[in-house]
This record gives C-alpha cells, structure tokens and sequence, in this order.
C-alpha cells in the first residue's frame, strides 16, 4: 500500500490527529537507517532573510521549522519517532547542519500507526 495513503489513514484513525507530519515504512531498517532515512526524505526547507548591519555588509540569517517524522520496523513493527530540524538557526545557510532528535508519538498513536501497517 503506498505510503501517503497509509499515513492518511493513520491521521483518520487518531482522535487528536498525528504528531508526525510524515511516516514511512522500512522492510527491516534499524535506528541508524531510519535517522538516514529521515534525513532524506523530511529535511526541512530553509528560510533566509538578508539584513543589513551598521556597517552595511549584508549578513544573511537563515532558519527552518523542524518536522516530526517516523518510520517503522515492518518486520519488529518498532516506531522510531524522529524530529528532523537544522542545529545552528540564524547563521548563513552553509552553516546549518542537519540533525534529529528523537520525538514522540502517544500509545495510541503508535497502536494507531501499527494497526494501520498490518493491513
């Protein structure tokens, strides 16, 4: 089944919505593989904004809205909820690193997710 309509109807089966925007599904991913999975396919989109100082040099400010994301184990059907976000918010855009943190979904979320991914 493809993924986004998987993640549709997870949303329809939660009563408070999701508290991931994106979901995936690995045949058999560990941890490691599903941060890398995370990072490419839920990196979020930077925003600039050039300000001008008192020196008048333009300096550019750079940041971005982090995503919660998960991916699940098929074959363990474990969850790694993820939270994608840059590290170093408000320098230029070369300095921005890509990173996670893991995130969080509630019991029936997951149970939600889970029941979803047995069909």
């Amino acid at each position: 089944m493809n993924n986004i309509i998987i993640l549709l109807l997870v949303m329809m089966f939660t009563s408070s919505g999701m508290a991931a925007e994106h979901g995936f599904f690995c045949s058999n991913c560990s941890y490691e593989e599903a941060v890398a999975i995370a990072t490419s396919k839920a990196a979020p989109t930077i925003h600039c904004v050039i300000d001008q100082t008192s020196t008048d040099d333009p300096v550019e400010q750079c940041s971005s809205l982090p995503k919660r994301f998960f991916v699940v184990n098929e074959k363990s059907r474990q969850i790694f909820p993820l939270v994608v976000f840059h590290k170093h918010q408000k320098n230029q855009r070369q300095l921005l690193t890509l990173a996670t943190r893991n995130g969080a979904l509630s019991t029936g979320q997951q149970q939600s997710i889970l029941y979803v991914e047995s069909y």
